[in-house]
């Protein structure tokens, strides 16, 4: 072996070793780079994209939900044991939309219920329209809302009387520009679960 050579051989191992040395220290910041991105995205995802915190079954957040959901459950079943019921009246269209709803008991309307609505669509919140309190006139509660998208849309009721908080829900279908309304996921298992019923010719 020349000396030019083991000159050499002792140059590229050093240049090995401190490759060995650094891989480390680019391994462990690769790592935290990438778990950044994730934790960044991840929020992304949950907030911006698909903000899911309410629950509009309930008119809450989920966490609110999950911890009072016995709660919500006897109040919903206590509603109908009193003999409550929500008339509706809200024939659908594009453009402005005039409810009316009653809040009866034994047929009677029930002086001193509150009624807030909310006027969503199925998985999303993206078009929500939300109500304040309604106001009363002979009885019933009335309610007026401008609807720019055809298809299924859902009213959430909410009904507070006697101490009880309940959410009823309501389907409406709007039709487009043409009478015809677009098929959902929603609007479907309803017109399924109707022909189970007898209730709806296919």
């Amino acid at each position: 072996m020349t000396i030019g050579s083991s000159s050499k051989d002792t140059q590229t191992l050093s240049a090995w070793d401190r490759f060995r040395k650094n891989a480390w220290g680019w391994g462990i910041l690769s790592v935290f780079v990438v778990f950044a991105g994730l934790v960044g995205l991840t929020i992304r995802v949950a907030v911006v994209d698909y903000p899911v915190e309410l629950d509009n079954r309930r008119a809450g957040h989920y966490q609110w939900v999950d911890e009072n959901i016995n709660e919500l459950l006897w109040m919903s079943a206590e509603f109908d044991q009193r003999g409550y019921d929500v008339e509706v009246s809200a024939p659908a269209k594009l453009g402005k939309n005039h409810w009316e709803f009653r809040v009866t008991q034994g047929g009677e309307s029930v002086p001193d219920a509150k009624f807030t609505l909310l006027v969503t669509r199925e998985a999303t919140n993206e078009y929500d329209l939300e109500l304040a309190e309604l106001p009363k006139l002979d009885g019933s509660f009335i309610g007026s809302v401008s609807l720019q998208q055809p298809g299924a849309w859902l009213l959430r009721m909410q009904i507070e009387v006697e101490g009880l908080r309940v959410i009823r829900t309501h389907l409406i279908e709007v039709p487009d520009e043409h009478g015809e309304i677009p098929e959902s996921k929603y609007n479907s298992r309803v017109r399924i679960a109707k022909m189970q019923l007898g209730t709806l010719t296919p």
